[in-house]
């Protein structure tokens, strides 16, 4: 169901109405993809990384884009461990994109908040993990680098293949401070989900749709969904 352009959840507080619309928080949808974008661009950001990393294999004939992008997956979270054993590091904080190639074949973008890593060294445990040396690394100098590289890679990538997920992180990545927690809309607190008779969802089709629906005399009040 087109949740993004159907339906919405409506509490009626005497003559007070609130709606607020249930977001499907699809990469694919208008209303969310560029939302989710966003969204990704700035957890970049909020990491304040220092180092930019890409890790590729070798094309091949005999598996496919699906299976190569969990062989990447897999040989990242090994490749992060000899890295940590390496250098003495106790943690090493990134966010990692998937990322579509023009070839059809994944590459894995990642930011990562850490000291210098030798290529040379780098390019042979790769090697060793993938059977690829395909690896490239840049240190990040300053906050404008940053911010060009979040938006070239996590708004054109975050690519889906098959059971790969599009991004992930450390749980300590994002350095930003974390938001408050959100509302959340239950139908035990009097919430009931009704079908929207007009299009695209946004704030004044909401007001206007919904005095229309019941009466001019009522207060509605859209809420954007906090998801």
């Amino acid at each position: 169901m087109a949740y993004c352009s159907s339906t919405t959840l409506v509490k009626r507080e005497g003559l007070h109405v609130v709606a607020l619309a249930v977001r499907c928080r699809s990469w694919t949808c208008i209303d969310c993809g560029d939302q989710r974008k966003r969204q990704l661009i700035a957890q970049g950001i909020g990491g304040v990384a220092r180092t930019y990393i890409v890790l590729t294999t070798t094309n091949r004939v005999d598996h496919s884009a699906d299976v190569e992008a969990k062989k990447i997956a897999r040989g990242w979270r090994v490749l992060r461990l000899r890295i940590m054993r390496r250098y003495g590091w106790k943690k090493l904080p990134f966010l990692a994109v998937m990322e579509k190639h023009k070839s059809g074949w994944p590459h894995l973008n990642i930011l990562a908040r850490c000291g210098f890593i030798d290529w040379h060294w780098l390019k042979e445990q790769w090697r060793d993990i993938s059977g690829s040396p395909g690896v490239k690394i840049r240190k990040i100098t300053n906050r404008a680098i940053l911010a060009g590289y979040c938006a070239k890679y996590c708004s054109k990538a975050a690519e889906k293949f098959a059971t790969c997920k599009r991004y992930w992180q450390s749980r300590d990545y994002d350095l930003r401070p974390k938001p408050q927690q959100t509302f959340a809309a239950s139908t035990r607190d009097g919430w009931v989900r009704e079908e929207l008779p007009f299009g695209k969802w946004c704030h004044e089709q909401l007001r206007r749709g919904w005095k229309l629906k019941w009466n001019s005399h009522w207060s509605v009040e859209a809420r954007p969904n906090p998801w």
